[in-house]
């Protein structure tokens, strides 16, 4: 999930400068393992994120049904590819690592598709990989800096599918009658909801052929009783990974089986990115769990959607649209340039609203102070 887009001006040359001094755990994990294939070396987490990850880049510029390794001398491509990736840099590595290891170089891409749709708030891709002979890896893209994109995350609180979730499930469904085989399914952020929700909503007869399912820091779902069934039985298969600062793992998050992992990054929004998350070995550096500050942001966010109808969410996000709107910004980065102008151009939105509407922004305000007041309070020292 991206804060910002990439022509953000000053805010994106900052944050490319601070991922410069940092570590590339992913890059030297493929450089240092890298020697071994597949068949040799099973998938493991730290190579069920890589994958993940690769759904940022941009295959849908490229011809399909390439090996990585046709790239090796091709830097145009290489470029093309990180297009619409959050961090040249760091994608860019892991890229050129990828390229030239025995583990990576032969993967082969397939399918890539994409959705964009500003009406119906809709933001998807996804694209499947080869990983050897019959076995597959399919993974789902995360939100960019639309304003489309961060509006269908927002919709989960009370729609029952997004409309990316429904692509999500016909994509895979389609790509296993072209390729019948094993199953790895991925994402990052919302690509990793978008991955678990396939994994229990795909036809049974196509499901049974999952083998793992990741979830990096991606968000859960609204309660679903119906769903339950599915989800104890797919529970084995799926690994949901978390930062320790984590925000957007924990929205909406139902069960507690996920795992907790370490970052050098301290700003919580900077931990969602996985490139921080610290390695040793062939595995992520675990923690005991999500810091205390967090797990309370949590349970008052859980609370105050709980205390709320799902029409009346519906209404109160309705109303912060009609507000965001009214900027006519398409980015999140373009959106949180806040000049004085948009300043007014908020307020005089805001005070446009019904009077209906404004009710709404206090009956919310009253369900979070209530759901405020209502949660444990942690000791944050």
């Amino acid at each position: 999930m991206l804060l910002f887009s990439s022509e953000a001006g000053k805010i994106k040359v900052f944050y490319s400068e601070v991922l410069c001094v940092a570590v590339n755990f992913l890059e030297q994990y493929v450089t240092r393992y890298g020697d071994q294939t597949f068949a040799q070396r099973p998938l493991n987490e730290i190579d069920g994120a890589i994958m993940a990850l690769l759904a940022s880049m941009n295959f849908g510029a490229l011809p399909a049904d390439h090996e990585l390794a046709d790239l090796a001398d091709d830097q145009a491509s290489q470029q093309t590819l990180l297009t619409t990736t959050w961090s040249l840099t760091f994608f860019g590595g892991l890229l050129r690592a990828m390229i030239t290891s025995v583990r990576y170089r032969h993967i082969r891409w397939l399918h890539y598709r994409e959705k964009f749709n500003t009406v119906a708030a809709q933001q998807f891709a996804a694209v499947t990989f080869a990983l050897t002979p019959g076995h597959y890896y399919v993974a789902f893209r995360g939100t960019d800096a639309s304003i489309a994109g961060w509006k269908e995350d927002f919709n989960m609180i009370y729609l029952s599918e997004i409309p990316s979730q429904r692509s999500a499930v016909a994509y895979f469904q389609e790509v296993y009658a072209s390729h019948p085989g094993r199953y790895y399914l991925g994402g990052h952020s919302k690509g990793g909801n978008l991955a678990v929700y396939t994994a229990l909503h795909a036809a049974q007869t196509v499901a049974q052929h999952i083998t793992r399912v990741f979830n990096l820091d991606g968000p859960g779902f609204l309660p679903n009783l119906h769903l339950e069934k599915r989800y104890r039985a797919m529970r084995a298969r799926i690994t949901k990974i978390v930062p320790q600062e984590s925000i957007f793992g924990l929205v909406l998050e139902n069960h507690h089986d996920y795992a907790v992992v370490a970052s050098t990054r301290r700003a919580a929004v900077d931990q969602h990115d996985p490139f921080s998350w610290r390695i040793y070995g062939r595995r992520f550096v675990s923690c005991a769990e999500t810091g205390r500050f967090f797990r309370f942001v949590q349970k008052t966010v859980t609370g105050f959607l709980h205390n709320m109808s799902r029409i009346e969410r519906s209404i109160f996000l309705a109303s912060l649209y009609g507000v965001a709107d009214a900027a006519h910004a398409q980015t999140m980065g373009e959106l949180m340039q806040l000049s004085p102008h948009r300043l007014r151009t908020f307020y005089r939105a805001a005070k446009a609203m019904p009077d209906t509407m404004k009710a709404q922004w206090k009956t919310a305000a009253g369900h979070f102070w209530h759901a405020l007041g209502a949660t444990p309070r942690l000791p944050f020292s």
